[in-house]
């Protein structure tokens, strides 16, 4: 028996979650399992590894457009020819949640009635609908195709568990109460506006019109039109003239007729534009306007029609799958417009390459998407080993400085400036290209801050090394964060390189025998400093022949050099550009420098020096 509409005003409409989805042999996804947030979820990594793929398989299994499959949309790995029988799998995951979004036991009985058989897990008291959509090839129609059922459980199974399928199929009606939309990169308002099946044109097709309201308007538009037509000259030619298709074509007397505005309500989308004035300017139409506007204004066209599809049907949970929301935008609207996504009704998956959008995440919503031998796959960092403060902490040190990070393919963290400044331009020499092509962020923690970066990068599967003095202090307190993090003493990570003997980076230099190179550097650099300040030839040829005949300096002279205050984001880029222009390449990277960069390219399959020096 139905419920009542009476009924259905009294109850609270508990919400639902799209808690998981899991996802096989779907274009570059061989395999990945991915949770998802009940807000916003957003989709961090390189360009090229899934993250589209993976809102194209939501968009399969539950998106309200049509739907074409090819043997494209089929994962197939490097050198392998496409078998007939590989059948792609998309699961979703919906469970039952409270006002907040936390987990609850059953649904309420509006959910019930509408689910009915498709609800598992009763006997369990821990109640889900879990909807699994295959994708194979038909040899009867020659052609990949779909279909959907429910799953009568939900554990670690394989794509092929296939007695686990619910024989009942799931109704259309029963899927259109979790619409996803879907919305790419690609968006543009100025093509919505024109295109009946955009999110605008879905918009405003919707008007609640009486029949003879629509009539009323409709012969008043064409009044409109005659009106127009009999005041142009122009416009009464051109219908002469097109009357002349009549005598070839249809042999009628009433066949052309020149609208300059709609007739029909039903075309209404054909003749609307938008007008958008800004800063005191003139009014012009979006056509007009930069892709940023228009996509932002696409973005907030999809924000009102699903603030109006839920104003209209309690009874839905919806679901928004989004492509870089940032294209064309500048850093500040970027987080602007990212304000606006999180006030759209239901739930968001975000996909993105902007660190600043990327900062104002939610940690517990961010999933890293990367590739390993051509497959993709997903990372997310787990909350349970991070309290309230650390992720104070990872937002304020990590996210919202250094959020260009969680795009990377590796993280080199050091304490100091010096490194910073020298490590960069060494790594530049060492394979023959800039760390940023090589997917590599050189990141000074200042101090010993290593903590909040090294949790990020655990959670998210991010290759990470370190640089680091010798000192006994910060070894020790070294290994307490590393403790911390869950790993083992420094001493058993071969992605650790520590200087020996107690060393910070520039004793190391001293004791590795650059002790020339760096007097050289010393002097150069105070040299051109008082030539620049000197206008006067005599002085400056004073000042060039004391340079010549100056007596060397001690190392303990070097060591006080580098304590003055700038001293080390002076000279570290200088020595470093020094050293890797030395004639004996054996010299060019300092031992530990060389060391760290070998263990890099180790791990990260990169040519090491040697290489580089061959060819």
């Amino acid at each position: 028996m139905h419920l009542t509409l009476v009924r259905l005003q009294k109850l609270i409409i508990m919400n639902i979650t799209l808690e998981e989805v899991r996802i096989w042999n779907f274009r570059s996804i061989k395999k990945v399992q991915v949770t998802l947030d009940p807000d916003v979820t957003v989709l961090v990594g390189a360009n090229n590894t899934g993250k589209t793929n993976f809102l194209k398989a939501l968009q399969i299994a539950l998106g309200t457009h049509r739907r074409f499959i090819g043997k494209e949309d089929i994962f197939i790995s490097k050198d392998e020819t496409l078998p007939k029988d590989r059948v792609a799998v998309i699961d979703v995951l919906l469970v039952p949640t409270d006002e907040k979004d936390n987990r609850v036991d059953a649904f309420n009985d509006v959910w019930v009635e509408h689910w009915g058989r498709a609800i598992q897990g009763r006997a369990k008291a821990r109640e889900f609908v879990a909807i699994r959509t295959r994708i194979r090839y038909d040899r009867l129609h020659l052609g990949y195709r779909i279909e959907q059922c429910i799953l009568k459980e939900w554990k670690e199974l394989s794509e092929t568990d296939h007695e686990l399928w619910e024989k009942t199929r799931l109704s259309r009606k029963q899927l259109e109460v979790i619409p996803l939309e879907f919305m790419d990169a690609q968006r543009d308002i100025y093509e919505d506006i024109r295109d009946r099946s955009s999110f605008w044109g879905r918009m405003i097709a919707d008007i609640p019109l009486a029949e003879s309201e629509v009539k009323d308007i409709e012969s008043i538009l064409n009044d409109i039109n005659e009106r127009i037509v009999n005041a142009s000259d122009g416009f009464k030619q051109l219908k002469d003239k097109l009357e002349l298709l009549n005598q070839t074509i249809s042999h009628s007397d009433k066949g052309v007729s020149i609208t300059p505005i709609t007739r029909k309500l039903r075309d209404l989308n054909r003749g609307i534009d938008i007008h958008f004035q800004s800063d005191g300017s003139e009014s012009f139409p979006l056509s007009h306007h930069g892709m940023g506007t228009r996509s932002w204004s696409s973005l907030l066209t999809l924000n009102a029609l699903i603030s109006h599809q839920t104003e209209k049907n309690n009874l839905s949970h919806s679901l928004l799958a989004l492509e870089e929301p940032e294209a064309h935008l500048h850093p500040h609207a970027q987080r602007h417009v990212f304000d606006q996504i999180k006030d759209i009704p239901g739930q968001k998956i975000v996909s993105s390459h902007s660190p600043y959008i990327a900062s104002q995440a939610n940690l517990a919503g961010l999933r890293r998407f990367s590739r390993k031998d051509g497959e993709t796959q997903v990372s997310q960092i787990d909350m349970s080993d991070i309290d309230d403060e650390s992720q104070r902490k990872i937002r304020r040190q990590v996210l919202n400085t250094r959020g260009e990070l969680l795009f990377a393919r590796a993280l080199v963290l050091f304490e100091g400036e010096t490194e910073e400044q020298a490590l960069p331009i060494f790594a530049n020499a060492y394979w023959g290209k800039h760390p940023y092509e090589l997917g590599v962020s050189f990141i000074g923690v200042g101090g010993t801050g290593y903590l909040p970066f090294i949790s990020v990068a655990k959670g998210l599967g991010l290759k990470w090394f370190i640089f680091s003095d010798g000192e006994q202090q910060i070894l020790t307190n070294f290994n307490k964060t590393l403790k911390k993090a869950g790993f083992d003493e420094y001493q058993n990570i071969p992605e650790i390189v520590t200087i020996d003997q107690g060393d910070n980076f520039e004793k190391h230099l001293l004791s590795s025998g650059y002790k020339d190179e760096l007097e050289e550097v010393i002097k150069q650099h105070e040299l051109k400093t008082k030539l620049e300040n000197t206008t006067n030839v005599q002085k400056r040829q004073v000042l060039e022949n004391k340079f010549q005949q100056s007596s060397p300096l001690t190392e303990d002279e070097i060591k006080m050099k580098f304590q003055k205050k700038g001293a080390k984001t002076t000279y570290s880029p200088l020595i470093a550009e020094a050293l890797i222009k030395l004639p004996d390449a054996n010299r060019r990277f300092p031992p530990k420098i060389k060391e760290l960069f070998d263990v890099i390219a180790q791990k990260l399959n990169l040519p090491s020096v040697q290489h580089n020096e061959q060819n």
